[in-house]
């Protein structure tokens, strides 16, 4: 209350007080009443400069609120629940190219293009409803220049003299941000084509080496049969025996070449229900193939009930066959004196089958061994590293796993198990 009102106060009292008598009141009252009215002046001064204290530091808030508001680097837009825009910093009038005058009562709406109406509607509708602070990404449009990538982030706040509620948006250009993330993720995708054309690479040039060793066992095949006809000294059972397994032989590259049309289409993995011993006994063939004049002993027992299961033969045979090439190599280049390669397939407990490949080789030392499954990483000076590499990736790409290690009596250990998910009735 400011002096003049007291005034007022003080000509009012002293009315109401000429009208009575004095008579009427005692004097001790008088004097009483006086002193009450001093000190309910003094009490009402104090409050006046409080309240003018008050107003003087809520005016100063203000003002500083209002410098961070307009000064601030960010673009800042004041909207009220009819999506008209209030109230918007520099930052926000550089943003959008335009003066404060053809912002102002304006419906924000109107500078988000038409394919991101729906979510700014979405977005302003929650904020109104759940009053918590939100954000969403979207295009707007700029007065003169192309739309651009911005992130939203937005609150309600009450506005400080008529208390209504309020959305202050604050908006980020983030068009750099996004042609970045496009930029890593066509990278990433040029990457994954130069990966998938290396893999392919490495997997053409496993199977054609397969193919290759058919061609060999077709032609050493066929040539004995011409052989045998040249000299005249055959017996039929032996030509038919030979030209069954050259026939089968044919069958299997067949299926070669019908892989690599998959690998340079770009296809899956081709499951098929398989008998392991069949298929084990099939990749016997040309493991025996591979020794060659060398003696190893190939150790392989059938086990009895173990269930058809579903994978990729030719794929799963490639593993199998790398594994023993490589075990025979090792063991020839060592001098071995009496090599022995085992194959073994058990079903184990969780559902899984797992094929064992064990030699008594030098094996491999505790240095390489997390390398060994590396790409182009290979101990070898004529070998090309991709064996191994390989064998684990056909190994995951069912589902499964292809480890190594080393046997406590020498050689080395490999095992690949195949999950319930890659087999059927396991």
């Amino acid at each position: 209350m400011d002096s003049k009102q007291l005034n007022d106060l003080r000509r009012r009292a002293e009315a109401i007080l000429g009208k009575r008598k004095k008579n009427d009141i005692p004097d001790r009252d008088v004097y009483k009443l006086v002193e009450e009215l001093n000190l309910y002046q003094v009490e009402l001064e104090v409050q006046n400069e409080d309240l003018i204290k008050t107003q003087i530091d809520l005016e100063a808030s203000h003002n500083r609120y209002a410098d961070l508001y307009n000064l601030a680097p960010m673009a800042y837009f004041t909207l009220n629940f009819a999506g008209l825009i209030v109230d918007v910093n520099q930052a926000g009038l550089d943003l959008l190219g335009l003066k404060k005058r053809m912002l102002i009562n304006r419906c924000f709406s109107r500078f988000v293009v038409p394919e991101s109406q729906a979510v700014f509607s979405q977005f302003r509708l929650m904020v109104q409803r759940e009053e918590t602070q939100r954000s969403c990404e979207l295009k707007l449009l700029r007065w003169s220049g192309p739309s651009f990538d911005a992130q939203l982030a937005s609150g309600t706040i009450q506005h400080s003299s008529t208390s209504e509620k309020q959305i202050l948006i604050c908006i980020t250009d983030i068009s750099k941000r996004i042609e970045m993330e496009k930029f890593l993720h066509l990278q990433q995708a040029r990457m994954a084509s130069i990966e998938r054309i290396r893999s392919m690479n490495e997997q053409v040039h496993s199977i054609a080496h397969s193919q290759n060793h058919s061609l060999a066992i077709i032609d050493n095949y066929i040539y004995g049969c011409i052989k045998r006809l040249e000299s005249e000294n055959f017996k039929k059972e032996d030509l038919y025996l030979a030209l069954k397994k050259s026939s089968h032989q044919t069958r299997v590259l067949s299926g070669i070449i019908s892989q690599m049309k998959n690998i340079s289409s770009r296809a899956t993995l081709r499951f098929e229900r398989a008998n392991l011993d069949m298929m084990i006994n099939e990749t016997l063939a040309l493991i025996h193939y591979e020794s060659g004049e060398y003696p190893v002993a190939v150790h392989y027992e059938a086990v009895e009930g173990m269930p058809a299961v579903k994978l990729d033969k030719l794929h799963v045979q490639q593993v199998i066959l790398c594994l023993a090439r490589n075990a025979i190599e090792a063991m020839r280049d060592e001098g071995i004196k009496d090599p022995r390669l085992m194959i073994e397939i058990r079903r184990m407990e969780n559902h899984s089958v797992e094929f064992s490949i064990i030699d008594n080789g030098p094996g491999f030392s505790p240095q390489i061994a997390p390398k060994i499954f590396d790409a182009h990483f290979t101990t070898k000076p004529y070998a090309l590293g991709l064996g191994l590499s390989i064998s684990r990736t056909i190994a995951e790409k069912h589902s499964g796993t292809l480890t190594a290690q080393l046997n406590s009596s020498g050689g080395a250990h490999f095992q690949m198990v195949l999950p319930c998910v890659a087999v059927a009735n396991c």
